[in-house]
């Protein structure tokens, strides 16, 4: 066999094999395309339902202080603060992770309620403006914690709330204290947003926002809400805190958190830096408060005890009866010059009363004539 009849037989069989491929292709097309529909669509359930998590970052400047020897020098330098010390990043991240400030603000912005609407396939966590509804609660009557809520909006004027659970606690957030424990409970009921909802277990209102969606969007839809031991909540947002600095050498701080729920940590976020701030600057205020009234209650130990050596001196001059040289030299010279004045005031009246002496001759001799002298005369005594 020659080589050109080779390359032939070998064309001819690589023809017939892709023959062969796009037959089959053709024979179970509905099946390949039955299986393309069926990955796509998983692939897009899997990015429609997927839960993401995002990283929030915030970042606080730390302003870094020399400590002064003492609050007199950080008077006089004009740095009413220094005398509270040198703030050590290490310091400030441990207040920025403590657990009466997160607290605070967990407490302040009830991040211990939790909000979760419901789809078709899964429940997500929302929060804020993702609601159309709010819930006032009365925490000077016990709540149930740990259990949800279920809310059903049957329309923009009623809804119906229903509560089944085993093994909840009655818990008094004024006192921080559980009432009861190991509570089977079930409630059910039609109501009005606005109507006052009070049990044995609970006691709240819901009322829906001013600027909610459309009636018609919201009615059928199905929400839940359950509350939380703040404490809890505490440890629950310590365990995904995380505060490092921005470099080595750097006092600026950089708060992180990794959240599925953007709104809310957002909020938590942004409390949390507004929160720390206001605690840092009321620190200031309290460091430049005990600085000033340091400062003030020397100035009145100095102040007493200058009027002591005062009154002391006088009285040690009075005894030994020393005088105030400058004083009694002035005293001396004004005396000096009245009696100058007088002096002259009397030499004036000497001469008037010679002249007048002379007219009074001289008028004896000629002709016996009348002559009246201009006199000045005072009455003073001498």
């Amino acid at each position: 066999m020659s080589i050109e009849n080779f390359n032939k037989d070998k064309s001819s069989a690589g023809l017939s094999s892709i023959y062969s491929i796009i037959n089959i292709l053709i024979r179970f097309k509905f099946l390949y395309l039955f299986f393309i529909a069926f990955f796509i669509f998983i692939v897009h359930l899997y990015l429609r339902y997927s839960v993401y998590y995002y990283d929030i970052s915030s970042y606080v400047l730390v302003e870094e202080l020399e400590k002064k020897a003492n609050p007199l020098d950080a008077y006089v330098s004009g740095d009413m603060f220094a005398y509270s010390g040198t703030r050590n990043l290490n310091n400030e991240i441990a207040k920025l992770k403590s657990f009466n400030l997160l607290k605070k603000v967990i407490t302040k912005n009830q991040f211990f309620i939790n909000y979760y609407s419901y789809g078709r396939i899964r429940k997500k966590e929302v929060f804020g403006e993702e609601l159309p509804f709010e819930v006032i609660f009365d925490f000077n009557h016990p709540q149930l914690i740990n259990v949800e809520h279920k809310l059903d909006i049957l329309d923009e004027n009623t809804y119906n709330l229903s509560i089944s659970a085993k093994g909840v606690e009655l818990y008094n957030f004024n006192e921080n204290a559980t009432e009861k424990e190991n509570l089977v409970y079930s409630h059910t009921g039609k109501y009005t947003f606005g109507d006052l909802v009070q049990t044995e277990f609970l006691k709240f209102s819901i009322k829906l926002k001013e600027k909610s969606e459309d009636p018609n969007k919201i009615k059928n839809q199905k929400f839940s809400f359950l509350l939380r031991k703040p404490e809890n909540t505490v440890e629950q947002y310590l365990g995904r805190l995380n505060i490092t600095t921005t470099m080595k050498e750097s006092s600026i701080l950089e708060i992180k958190i990794r959240t599925a729920n953007i709104n809310k940590d957002l909020a938590f976020v942004d409390s949390l830096v507004n929160v720390y701030l206001r605690e840092s600057l009321n620190e200031k205020n309290m460091s430049a408060l005990n600085t000033i009234n340091f400062i003030n209650n020397q100035l009145s130990i100095v102040s007493d005890s200058l009027y002591d050596v005062e009154t002391n001196l006088q009285e040690f001059k009075s005894k030994n009866r020393l005088f105030d040289l400058n004083y009694e030299a002035s005293q001396i010279l004004l005396a000096l010059k009245d009696y100058d004045s007088k002096l002259l005031q009397q030499k004036m009246i000497i001469n008037e009363l010679v002249e007048l002496k002379d007219n009074l001759l001289k008028e004896n001799i000629e002709n016996n004539e009348s002559v009246t002298p201009s006199l000045n005369l005072t009455s003073d005594v001498y």
